[in-house]
């Protein structure tokens, strides 16, 4: 999904490079997931949000958009190179709170336009992984109770205790 999603910006707007990032459990970081262009060696990789110019979209929780030649020193190094003079940081929000950002790079300034249209992506992203999220939360506690119901099939059903402790430690081996 979410290289298709970078592949079509990449299509129509003529970016570099472009990712989208998830912060990471630890708070402190971003991780690549969807990396495209001059960012592909950045992919399954954590860089640090503490003194990066895209921190100020997740504080702020609104688009930034950076010339990389001017503000130098407050693009992460990882993210620099000569096809992306030109940096936005799109927030990806759900429920109020930034879980990561759509990030893209090209040597061509942004218009308001452009800004307006990667937020509206911003916005769809965001949902989409929600979904994604809630759908995979939703299939573990399918996987419980499924296995909780063939235990109590088994315990209800034979009164064999090697039976019933077969079919527990297998139920508890795969859970």
């Amino acid at each position: 999904m979410g290289d298709k999603i970078l592949e079509n910006i990449a299509a129509l707007y003529g970016t570099a490079c472009s990712a989208i990032a998830m912060i990471s459990n630890h708070r402190y970081f971003i991780a690549m997931e969807y990396v495209q262009g001059e960012w592909e060696d950045l992919k399954n990789k954590e860089l640090p949000i503490k003194g990066c110019k895209f921190q100020e979209a997740i504080q702020k929780t609104e688009s930034t958009i950076v010339d990389s030649q001017l503000d130098n020193g407050l693009v992460c190094k990882q993210l620099q190179n000569e096809e992306n003079r030109y940096l936005a940081f799109i927030p990806l929000i759900t429920e109020e709170k930034t879980n990561g950002l759509l990030m893209i790079g090209r040597n061509i300034q942004y218009s308001t336009n452009d800004i307006q249209v990667f937020s509206a992506i911003g916005d769809l992203v965001s949902s989409a992984l929600e979904r994604h999220n809630l759908i995979q939360r939703l299939e573990k506690q399918l996987e419980r109770v499924e296995s909780l119901h063939t235990i109590d099939q088994a315990i209800t059903g034979v009164f064999d205790i090697k039976v019933i402790n077969r079919v527990i430690l297998k139920k508890c081996g795969n859970g």
